[in-house]
């Protein structure tokens, strides 16, 4: 209908200069932005949809109308154009219900979230997830479904870092290897889009993705290893983040072996420890645990501390209760690198099964004007009875 609207148009405006400037006009608005979004991403039809307004205009353009037949300024026969008036009618009508009806079943079965790829691979890497993790990703359609889908706002785009650049590559890099490791520093897991490890950039599969030399740099900085699987392939690597439950000493050289990080300041890895300056309240706590309270009966605690003389405070969790007062400790610590051994036997909530250890290594909240102290744990471990 609109290529017949057309076809009218352009002969009406043989007498109209008015209808030929809108010719034009149309035309040149369907060329310009046809020719730039065939360039741009052709594949994605919600660009084409600012066409309608053009299709519409130009099939009301060819609608005969009764001004001209009174004045005889249209050409087309009485009997043809009340012919084409009806065709104008009742044509897009039985269209319309010929396209909606055939594209009924397509449209569903595209709205069902089973067949969304994307869909599917947020929900398999959501439950695997923590609220705080790092989701990086090459860009374009995950940037929208992550924090949709998956209720997760922690995430890398490539497109956007490169972005946020200007485009210097280098420059890119460092700010992602930035994130990623006051990210690790913290205790958190880093999750990444498959093809971001498995495809180097191209221009037709991967136009945001990392540069094959980049891709190498990631892979020779960090432990990653293939993670989540959606039908029988890698759909997420992840940074190491399993840890069994009896796990009894943790080794804080490069990595916080499962631990996670809370209120600490400019935290680094450093010296064969992990260190942090300031903050806010800071605090460890461990992954989930099955200790049994009558077996492991102390905790030793390898830290340096930069404060002459502080406070370290140790709580636990069970299977019955959470972080309280009544399951905690408190130790001294001396200026200088130390290790506190720390009687848990005797303590009134050290009973049953401990699920999580937690441990806030300096006081909470600092004292106006206070310099920030610099604490590096070195290691934590769990002592037997017979110890």
């Amino acid at each position: 209908m609109s290529i017949i609207g057309i076809m009218l148009l352009a002969w009406r405006s043989r007498n109209s200069s008015q209808q030929a400037s809108w010719l034009a006009f149309g035309g040149v608005w369907l060329l310009l932005y046809s020719v730039f979004f065939w360039w741009w991403e052709p594949f994605n039809i919600e660009f084409w949809i600012a066409l309608l307004p053009l299709w519409g205009f130009w099939i009301m353009a060819g609608w005969p109308s009764a001004s001209s037949e009174a004045n005889h300024t249209d050409t087309v026969p009485g009997k043809i154009s009340s012919i084409l008036k009806t065709a104008y009618l009742i044509i897009p009508m039985i269209l319309a219900i010929l396209l909606f009806r055939s594209n009924l079943a397509p449209v569903k079965a595209a709205g069902d979230p089973i067949n969304d790829y994307y869909y599917l691979m947020t929900t398999a890497l959501q439950p695997e997830m923590a609220p705080d993790d790092i989701v990086v990703t090459r860009g374009n359609i995950l940037d929208v479904y992550i924090p949709f889908y998956a209720r997760h706002t922690g995430y890398l785009s490539l497109r956007e870092l490169e972005y946020n650049e200007g485009g210097n590559r280098a420059q890119m890099m460092a700010s992602l290897t930035s994130h990623l490791d006051e990210s690790l520093a913290l205790g958190k897991t880093i999750w990444i889009d498959q093809m971001v490890i498995d495809e180097a950039r191209s221009a037709d599969r991967n136009p945001f993705g990392l540069l094959s030399d980049e891709v190498d740099v990631l892979k020779a900085r960090y432990s990653i290893q293939p993670d989540v699987m959606l039908n029988g392939t890698t759909a997420f690597y992840s940074t190491p983040h399993h840890y069994e439950p009896n796990t009894t000493m943790w080794s804080f050289d490069g990595s916080l072996a499962g631990w996670r990080a809370w209120g600490v300041a400019m935290p680094s890895f450093e010296q064969k420890a992990w260190c942090f300056t300031g903050g806010d309240d800071p605090q460890l706590q461990s992954p989930l645990l099955d200790i049994n309270t009558t077996q492991w009966t102390a905790l030793e605690v390898d830290v340096t501390m930069q404060a002459n003389q502080s406070v370290m405070q140790i709580f636990w969790r069970t299977r019955d209760g959470d972080y309280s007062l009544q399951r905690s400790v408190e130790v001294d610590t001396a200026r200088g690198r130390h290790t506190y051994v720390v009687q848990l036997a005797n303590a009134p909530g050290w009973t049953n099964t401990i699920t999580q250890l937690r441990l806030d290594p300096v006081p909470g909240i600092p004292d106006a004007g206070a310099s920030p102290t610099t604490v590096c744990l070195h290691s934590i471990r769990l002592l037997k009875q017979d110890n």
